[in-house]
């Protein structure tokens, strides 16, 4: 993978790349989710065929991507425009429908790119895309206070925080690190976006729980499913089946409200972190639904 640099009018923003697009087949752009980069897709990047062109962005905020100061940037709609400034300026993405794959958060605002630029995007993957679910789990019962500047589970402060995400997003245990230094190592290059994820992670948790002030359950709601309707690629939804940061149920809700969804899949023994519990199996259902002519 190559990491490169372009600039928008107003920020940097960095991506990695492998490969070249080709006439016959579309681009893989992966989104990460919140407080991640482009390489939470590594394990998977080493299963994909050398042949296909690859694409990963880092979010503004995010990775190796200009870090913002204003808080009116950190919203969901403002990180879409961000991500369309971003993949507008790469060479190789310019005037080619792409197959766009998001997880978490990235999942959410893969969700928003395909209803905004409906053109753009020949297939879109959602992963455990952030939502509020009919089912809640513990975290998402816990998230509101996140949107109150309150401790939360993805806004790790200390190693022993690290570690507690890390057993929340991972169904395989044994995948968690444990090296005290390793995960200071974590903390220290958070540590510059510290503010950003906190502005960031504030307005995600509220948009996934409904629980400020600063929004309308209502309006929410409309504004959500308005959204996922407004999608008309055709969709692949996967959700891992011990998923404890966002319910399986999920995916029930999405399939009333996404017109264009052709497969389901659900991984067993896999949590929230897809991408790194069932890396092989991901990459299977991934690459099945992007070879598949038969769903375009």
């Amino acid at each position: 993978m190559r990491v490169k640099c372009v600039r928008g009018k107003q920020y940097s923003y960095a991506y990695a790349e492998r490969g070249a697009p080709s006439d016959r087949e579309p681009s893989l752009v992966f989104v990460h989710g919140f407080s991640a980069s482009k390489d939470n897709w590594s394990a998977l990047f080493k299963r994909i065929p050398r042949t296909h062109h690859i694409v990963a962005v880092d979010l503004l905020g995010h990775g190796e991507s200009s870090v913002p100061t204003d808080p009116s940037h950190t919203t969901v709609d403002c990180l879409v425009d961000h991500l369309h400034e971003h993949i507008q300026l790469v060479p190789q993405l310019t005037d080619r429908p792409f197959h766009m794959i998001g997880t978490s958060m990235g999942g959410l605002l893969t969700a928003a790119y395909s209803a905004k630029y409906p053109q753009e995007v020949l297939k879109a993957t959602l992963i455990c895309p952030g939502m509020k679910t009919p089912v809640l789990t513990e975290f998402m019962k816990n998230a509101g206070e996140a949107s109150e500047g309150e401790a939360n589970l993805l806004l790790p402060e200390t190693t022993a925080d690290i570690q507690k995400m890390m057993n929340a997003c991972f169904y395989d245990k044994k995948k968690v690190v444990t090296n005290k230094q390793i995960m200071l190592g974590v903390l220290q290059l958070r540590a510059p976006k510290e503010t950003f994820n906190k502005l960031c992670g504030c307005l995600y948790f509220a948009l996934l729980t409904h629980m400020t002030d600063r929004t309308n359950e209502a309006e929410n709601e409309v504004k959500f499913e308005t959204l996922m309707k407004n999608i008309r690629a055709p969709t692949q939804i996967v959700w891992g089946e011990n998923d404890q940061l966002i319910h399986i149920s999920g995916v029930d809700r999405l399939k009333t409200l996404i017109p264009n969804i052709k497969r389901v899949d659900i991984i067993p023994e896999c949590g929230h972190a897809v991408h790194w519990d069932q890396p092989s199996k991901l990459t299977s259902l991934l690459l099945s639904f992007y070879h598949d002519s038969d769903q375009i």
